[in-house]
């Protein structure tokens, strides 16, 4: 992209959204966004000490994003890499690269869906239409919620039925052969809510054999017999069938091209059911006690199948079940001593989760797993802040947390071996809010991460049950400044140490997990929100709103044989901007441009080889909303940038390397009706 495209595009919007019939344009004031995943009870912002960004359904509207993974890709200081399909896509926040779906844990509705094994987070199972806010605390948050929360925690947040009964519906197309019809309708009583939805979705690929397609459906119903009990029931249900294309090296991309692959026959099938059952108390009538006992049950099932065809060296295939439960309690209370502000929050996490592995295949890549993985963990967690003087609040919390693992191998020669790491995290905080929605934080918080169930076993090279879990510190300072919600500005410098960080490590074939000496992360993040109506005389404008961020990390090797080296696939510069305008006429377009510095690619721990180049990337949607109707087009890579969102050397010392090009110019362009 030629210099200078971005603030030309940025200019061009402005110059367009203020052309318009002069006159001075309603000032438009959003309440105070409620953020629940920062402490783990609710907060307004600026009541917490963390960074954070909260997504709604305004900026979903506004985003070209086709799925859930693309939506959380354009947000600030998050990196996407999709291996060619949204079905395997990967999130990332600061700089974990291959191990960041283990090290940022992903819930949906509070509860932990990282997967026990290396598989990652199912993104396509939670429809995009079905999302009613998502909250993204960037860095450590072990203490709250324990395993996998070291680079971060995003908590998915769906919708529930609220007011008169109402729906709405749709239908969507899009390049590649993409096409998207969804219905859904809720509403609430006094006593009773309830949220209905279903969706399918096709998608034929940028690639070949790079084909998703799925289908969604979800039941929730609320109950609330009274102002202090509540009951809330879920079922969510997916399937899904993909392709899985593979990389390609260099004379594959000479052979076939971008769009094409040498793994034609590859692919997977998944379905996921959830059932979901939350009961909340207020065990005080005193309505200046505000203290809640929620006790969150859920069950899911995960029924998974994939073929991979290796050519002369045969084909294997791999069927797995995963069963999880998961019991969640916790007591949250806001209060005042005297003139002391105080909030706490205590509580229990238990997972319980069965793996049955069955592998099949010919040829020298048959395999022969016949096992029962299984992974029992207990969580005990509190955390607490006071008003030490007035504004400023000081806050500490402890987790304790153990696992209990089994490997029961059933095939060949029969073992059965266990496990049982555990772990205890510390948290210390000060937090000063000098200002309305404004405050400067400190913060100090120990993290872990126990194996996954990949990373103890695997099929070629077995068990190793003397690796090491994952432990680490960060300290973060933040700044965050509201002026008057016409203007958010925030800046969080951090810095974070890991001990026994597990990698694949490349200078051997088929490649064995082990412990890294000493990584270290620094960085600093810089974003900012603002309402330019309150800047911008524009007439018959509505909204017209600029958000921008800038992300630098440095993720790196301290110790050890790679001691100076990058992580692989952690860009070490992020940025972004989007620029929003709404009409009073229906009208609206946005403007989104992000840029993602070069890195590493996988495996490359010696940074010996060439880096993946940057880019950046422009998207373009344009809607019209009239009454109960909203008609869309979105054009994505607007430039038709040819890049790789991510890219792998082989293991063994090869100088092979394996990239995954990412979709060139697309467009979507669909319908919406509200009932």
């Amino acid at each position: 992209m030629k210099k200078g495209t971005i603030f030309l595009s940025v200019f061009s919007l402005v110059c367009l959204a203020c052309a318009a019939d002069p006159g001075r344009a309603e000032e438009v004031i959003d309440l105070k966004p409620i953020v629940v995943t920062a402490a783990r009870m609710e907060q307004e912002t600026g009541e917490y000490g963390a960074d954070v960004v909260v997504l709604g359904k305004k900026e979903i509207a506004a985003s070209g994003a086709l799925n859930t993974a693309e939506f959380l890709g354009s947000v600030p200081g998050v990196y996407l890499t999709r291996k060619s399909t949204s079905r395997t896509a990967v999130v990332d926040l600061r700089g974990f690269g291959d191990t960041s779906d283990r090290n940022v844990l992903i819930l949906l509705n509070g509860r932990k869906i990282n997967s026990v094994d290396n598989s990652g987070v199912n993104l396509s199972a939670i429809p995009l239409e079905n999302i009613e806010r998502v909250e993204i605390v960037r860095g450590a948050g072990s203490v709250l919620y324990g395993d996998h929360a070291v680079g971060g925690v995003i908590n998915i947040i769906t919708q529930k039925g609220r007011g008169r009964p109402s729906g709405e519906t749709g239908i969507s197309f899009g390049s590649y052969g993409a096409r998207k019809a969804f219905l859904e309708s809720g509403g609430s009583g006094q006593k009773v809510s309830y949220f209905i939805s279903a969706q399918t979705a096709e998608d034929k690929g940028y690639r070949s054999n790079s084909d998703v397609s799925a289908k969604d459906g979800n039941v929730s119903v609320g109950f609330r017999p009274s102002a202090r009990l509540s009951f809330d029931w879920d079922i969510r249900w997916h399937e899904d069938h993909y392709g899985l294309p593979g990389g390609l090296n260099a004379a594959g991309l000479k052979t076939y091209g971008r769009r094409g692959s040498d793994e034609e026959e590859n692919y997977g099938d998944t379905t996921e059911r959830t059932f979901g059952f939350v009961t909340t108390y207020r065990p005080w009538g005193d309505p200046q006690i505000n203290a809640e006992i929620t006790v969150d049950y859920a069950f899911r099932n995960q029924d998974s199948y994939g073929w991979y065809d290796y050519g002369v060296w045969g084909a294997s295939a791999t069927r797995r079940e995963i069963d999880t439960h998961a019991l969640l309690t916790k007591y949250t209370h806001t209060g005042e001593i005297g003139d002391h502000h105080w909030n706490a929050v205590i509580g229990t996490d238990v997972y319980d989760v069965t793996s049955d592995i069955l592998g099949s295949g010919t040829g020298i890549m048959i395999s022969t797993d016949n096992l029962t993985i299984s992974k029992e963990e207990l969580g005990v967690y509190g955390y607490g802040e006071f008003e030490l003087v007035p504004k400023l609040f000081a806050g500490a919390g402890l987790r304790y947390q153990q696992a209990d693992y089994t490997f029961d191998q059933r095939s060949g020669t029969p073992s059965y071996t266990e496990k049982d790491p555990s772990e205890t995290v510390k948290k210390g905080l000060l937090r000063y809010e000098y200002a309305e929605g404004s405050n400067v934080y400190a913060s100090v918080e120990e993290t872990f991460r126990f194996l996954s169930t990949d990373e103890w076993y695997s099929t070629y090279t077995g068990l190793d049950a003397t690796l090491k879990h994952q432990t680490g510190v960060q300290y973060e300072l933040g700044w965050r400044h509201d002026f008057d919600r016409r203007a958010q500005v925030s800046v969080v410098p951090y810095w974070i140490e890991n001990e026994n960080e597990i990698f694949l490590d490349p200078s051997v074939s088929p490649g064995y997990n082990k412990n890294y000496d000493r990584t270290l992360r620094r960085g600093v993040e810089v974003s900012g929100s603002f309402d330019l109506l309150t800047a911008f005389d524009c007439g018959r404008l509505t909204q017209l709103r600029l958000n921008a961020d800038y992300n630098y990390q440095r993720a790196e090797f301290r110790d050890g044989a790679y001691a100076g080296s990058d992580v692989p696939m952690a860009p070490r510069h992020q940025a972004g901007l989007t620029l929003s305008a709404r009409w009073k006429n229906g009208w609206g377009i946005s403007l989104t441009e992000r840029a993602v510095g070069s890195r590493y690619v996988i495996n490359d721990t010696l940074n010996s080889m060439p880096k993946e180049k940057a880019y950046v990337l422009t998207d373009f949607k344009v809607s019209w909303v009239k009454a109960d109707w909203e008609v869309f087009a979105a054009v994505n890579n607007l430039f038709g940038r040819k890049y790789n969102d991510y890219a792998a050397q082989s293991t063994g010392g090869s100088t092979n390397i394996e990239f995954y090009p990412a979709p060139e110019r697309n467009f979507e362009a669909g319908v919406k009706v509200k009932f």
